[in-house]
């Protein structure tokens, strides 16, 4: 037993009683325990990591005593084991810190007065005695044994899944999840994490399963994989998988031959939970419901284009209003989207940056509230479905909003529900994925007109499929695409360069004064991050009158290296909203949020009403439940508990792609050779087209030169073009 003597010899184990949690770390598990020792040896601070500590608990553990110069003598432990109090003021303890709802210090102190060392027998095995306590009644007696039975069950999962290095902020979303079943999901198939929880990855399910006894060439560790790898396509941007390539990715991944990785695949195609189907000669595997979009969509298209009326408008009376309203002014191009607008179910208008189509949307909306038409207006995300309202003078919605999205998931509105309206305009049409597409199109009531918007020179959607450019080269649908560049702004260059890189071509880049579109070459990732941290802290905010939070954004190709999203958000973040004690903060998932951070959402959250890519600012930080409350641009307010952190990033940079849609004051663009795995064309070209007043792009000369010459480098696997074409 540890004692008083073997804390003066500095003895590498110790025992005792946890008296006080003076600090936890729910993601790391970092932990600060004041403990009494066993055998007399008082009280002293044990620091190390564990799971979900609780006052009460008997501790053990290894390490090896250190003299911290702060804070004294501790007792630096490697390995820290906790269970079950023994001493009645340990039960008092453990059962009052809040670990069972409903029973605090008080009525904890009267249940283990009241049955002494046989408190644990009758919490778990005789739970009917509880009426004997003061105050406990039937309906209280069984929330308590229900509340006990789940923290014990919790606390086991807990220990088990920090074993297995999962921190305790995801082994409590794994536990509200699977409930008491988590231990049985856990012990027979562990793979179901990765698709049912984020944050879990292949690697952690496969070392779960490993420990289990799952063999390595198992079927359903070789099925697991498969269809990791078709779900990893699909979060960047694959509707499908090439066979050969699918087999040697999966061979990559978990280390086995290409014989039990077609076997496998043979059977999760057989068991419906993956799908193969021929796309252009080639055979390609799908997620099943990825399938069932792109066959919807190419349905629906087609029954547009072949049996659609649209809504019937005299494309001469209409043509002859647009030229009578001098305002407009279009020229032949813009003339022809309109007509064609007006003469066809659906139709897609496309074009870069100031080609005008936001005036060839303003003379067709004129056309329908001249003919009586309702017109309903959307857009994929929050800040495009703003611009839209305020350059269509129109109200417009996101498409989630349009179509009604549930908490519970999908849609209020829907095939069998369908929206109400005769003429449907969606913009930044390019970030529109096919899931989303599929909703959309299903919604859309019989008779009605559908004119998709959008440039198909951007990065395509953020979610799987291209559903922009397959609408227009498949030709199943007819297309208007403006080229003649009007709006370029009285010495604005921004419009200008956009369209010499889409166009392949190196512009003249000087920076020059009053210039708002140049580039600041630097000779590495290191000295172009000293440099942008300048610019967006202290030159852009004193030159421009800009708040360098609200109105300047970085946008940056990647997450990870000097100049990734992870990196620059930490270095922007401590100088732009140091800590201070006057602003409440939260450390979850190894991101730190602050009161006045700015934030954006990673992923839909349909009981928020946020969606993926929406920016906002933290507002405030509670200080006893540690919530987060964001107030969105959009104007939603959204509140996340600190299990549900992992759903919001730092956004002072974020990657390009994320920024579809969106329209910033001031653009500030890293390129570096770091980059070479995504730099292409419209990389460059879709981060250029978020600047409204400045754009500032710096780095090495090389990596620009690059992305500018590299065009659709990265091919997007799918069927939804070959299906389109195919209706023809």
């Amino acid at each position: 037993m540890s004692n008083g003597n073997e804390f003066l010899q500095g003895v590498a184990a110790v025992r005792g009683e946890v008296v006080r949690v003076s600090f936890h770390n729910e993601e790391n598990g970092f932990s600060v325990l004041r403990v009494v020792l066993d055998g007399g040896g008082g009280q002293v601070t044990v620091t190390g990591r564990c799971p979900m500590p609780r006052a009460g608990e008997r501790m053990e553990a290894d390490g090896d005593w250190r003299d911290d110069p702060q804070f004294g003598r501790q007792f630096s432990a490697r390995r820290i084991e906790l269970q079950e109090p023994e001493s009645l003021e340990g039960m008092a303890s453990f059962l009052g810190s809040g670990l069972v709802d409903g029973v605090g210090p008080k009525l904890a102190q009267r249940i283990v007065d009241k049955f002494g060392k046989d408190v644990m027998t009758v919490l778990n095995r005789e739970s009917k005695r509880l009426e004997e306590v003061e105050g406990v009644g039937e309906k209280r007696r069984r929330e308590i044994k229900a509340g006990w039975d789940a923290a014990r069950e919790l606390r086991q999962v807990m220990i088990y899944l920090f074993s297995q290095g999962i921190s305790s902020a995801r082994a409590m979303k794994i536990f509200q999840r699977y409930g008491a079943e988590t231990r049985k999901v856990l012990q027979t198939n562990p793979y179901k994490l990765v698709d049912d929880i984020a944050g879990i990855g292949f690697k952690t399910a496969d070392e779960m399963a490993a420990k289990i006894g799952v063999e390595r060439d198992s079927l359903l560790r070789v099925g697991a994989g498969l269809k990791h790898v078709v779900s990893d396509g699909a979060t960047h941007g694959h509707a499908a998988v090439p066979v050969p390539m699918l087999v040697e990715k999966t061979c990559e991944l978990i280390g086995v031959g290409e014989q039990e990785v077609e076997v496998a695949l043979a059977r999760v195609c057989g068991a419906g939970e993956l799908e193969q189907h021929e796309v252009d000669g080639q055979m390609m595997v799908y997620q099943p419901e990825l399938r069932r979009a792109e066959e919807h969509i190419a349905e629906v298209i087609r029954e547009l284009v072949r049996d659609g009326d649209g809504v019937r408008i005299n494309e001469e009376k209409a043509m002859a209003w647009v030229r009578h309203h001098k305002e407009f002014d279009l020229s032949d191009g813009q003339m022809e989207a309109v007509r064609l607008a007006v003469s066809s179910p659906v139709c897609v208008i496309t074009g870069g940056p100031g080609v005008g189509k936001t005036t060839v949307l303003r003379s067709l909306l004129g056309v329908m509230d001249v003919e009586g038409l309702e017109c309903k207006l959307a857009a994929p995300t929050g800040r495009a479905a703003q611009r839209l309202a305020e350059s269509s003078g129109m109200e417009a919605q996101t498409l989630h909003r349009m179509l009604g999205y549930r908490p519970s998931g999908g849609f209020n509105f829907h095939q069998g529900r369908k929206l109400e309206g005769d003429v449907f305009v969606v913009d930044e049409v390019s970030m529109v994925d096919l899931p989303l597409m599929r909703a959309f199109l299903d919604a859309v009531p019989d008779g009605a007109s559908v004119i998709l918007v959008g440039d198909a020179d951007q990065l395509p959607s953020v979610g799987p499929g291209a559903v922009l450019g397959d609408l227009i080269e498949s030709g199943a649908v007819p297309v208007a695409r403006l080229t003649e560049v009007f709006r370029q702004g009285e010495g604005s260059r921004i419009i200008t360069v956009s369209h010499e890189v889409n166009h392949g071509r190196m512009p003249d880049l000087q920076p020059e004064k009053g210039s708002d579109c140049f580039f600041l070459e630097r000779s590495s990732p290191l000295a172009t991050r000293e440099t942008l941290l300048h610019l967006v802290a202290e030159r852009l905010p004193a030159g421009l009158e800009v708040d360098p939070i609200a109105d300047v954004q970085v946008l940056t190709p990647m997450h990870k290296g000097a100049l990734g999203t992870v990196e620059l958000n930490r270095e922007l973040q401590a100088r732009l909203n140091p800590p201070s004690e006057f602003k409440p903060e939260i450390e979850r998932y190894g991101m730190t949020f602050r009161r006045g951070d700015k934030v954006i959402q990673i992923r839909n959250s349909y009981d928020r009403g946020v969606f993926n890519g929406d920016l906002g600012r933290v507002a405030e930080i509670e200080l006893e439940s540690h919530s987060v409350t964001v107030r969105f641009d959009a104007g939603e307010i959204a509140t996340y508990t600190p299990n549900e952190l992992d759903e919001l990033r730092l956004a002072y940079a974020i990657t390009i792609h994320k920024s579809q849609g969106s329209e910033f004051p001031v653009v500030v663009m890293p390129l570096s050779n770091q980059h070479f795995v995504l730099l292409e064309r419209n990389l460059i070209y879709t981060g250029l087209t978020r600047g409204r007043r400045q754009v500032v792009m710096l780095g090495e000369r090389k990596a620009l030169e690059m992305g500018i010459s590299r065009h659709q480098a990265h091919q997007r696997f799918g069927g939804l073009r070959a299906l389109l074409a195919a209706e023809i």
